[in-house]
């Protein structure tokens, strides 16, 4: 009587069995023989979690306010051109920003605003209406990220009254007075300011007539630059 076969697995899965125990042993000592990168490993598992648990993002944002880590958003720097029409559209119905000059220059755009309806003869206190005015302009800034710059301007006339001894520190008192408004407005970003007194009044067209040369010497300008304020910091 023949002998009979008993039931069980095909001879060729131990073969593959063997082959795959074989695999894996390999890649266990390829993988001890590697060291670990901990920064990416970091990395990738971070990027796991946050594909695998929607709610990652969330999660860290509450964690961060429980410990007062303020969250910044970065505001990216808006072209000039258009920023100008923007400037021309926000400022046509505002008795007092209707009054700045707007220049397009090659590498910035200045808002030339009239120290003369900010501010009280050689004083740097702004009155009630460059206050509204400067609000509101500090409303449109706040949504930029360019570097802005405030720069104060005198006429060449001595300064005879007032608490300031010079047209240089006059005209650095108005400019942090309108930078001060800008911030009071919700502008967060630390501007560049600067007094320059009667050193620019050459600038200006010797062909106008005198006293209009010498109001628009009585200025604070607005210098808006094209790069993100992040990023001149960054590069000085």
């Amino acid at each position: 009587m023949p002998p009979t076969r008993s039931a069980g697995a095909p001879i060729w899965l131990l073969s593959f069995t063997d082959l795959v125990s074989l695999l894996l042993g390999f890649f266990v000592l390829l993988y001890s023989m590697t060291s670990l990168d901990n920064g990416k490993w970091r990395q990738i598992a971070a990027n796991l979690a946050i594909v695998a648990v929607p709610d990652a993002r969330e999660d860290a944002a509450v964690r961060g306010s429980e410990r007062n880590l303020a969250v910044a958003p970065v505001r990216h720097a808006v072209d000039l051109d258009y920023l100008a029409a923007v400037l021309r559209q926000k400022t046509a119905d505002d008795p007092v920003l209707s009054k700045a000059t707007i220049h397009r220059l090659d590498d910035r755009l200045v808002l030339s605003l009239p120290s003369d309806l900010l501010f009280t003869s050689n004083r740097a206190e702004l009155e009630r209406r460059g206050q509204a005015a400067l609000f509101a302009l500090g409303g449109v800034l706040r949504n930029i990220g360019n570097q802005v710059d405030v720069h104060g301007h005198a006429d060449p006339n001595p300064v005879r009254a007032g608490p300031f001894a010079s047209n240089w520190e006059l005209s650095l008192a108005r400019a942090m007075a309108v930078a001060a408004e800008f911030r009071r407005a919700g502008y967060r970003r630390e501007p560049m300011i600067l007094g320059f007194a009667d050193t620019r009044f050459a600038d200006i067209s010797p062909t106008l007539p005198e006293a209009e040369r010498l109001r628009l010497a009585r200025r604070v300008d607005v210098v808006i630059r094209p790069a993100r304020a992040e990023a001149m910091r960054s590069d000085s």
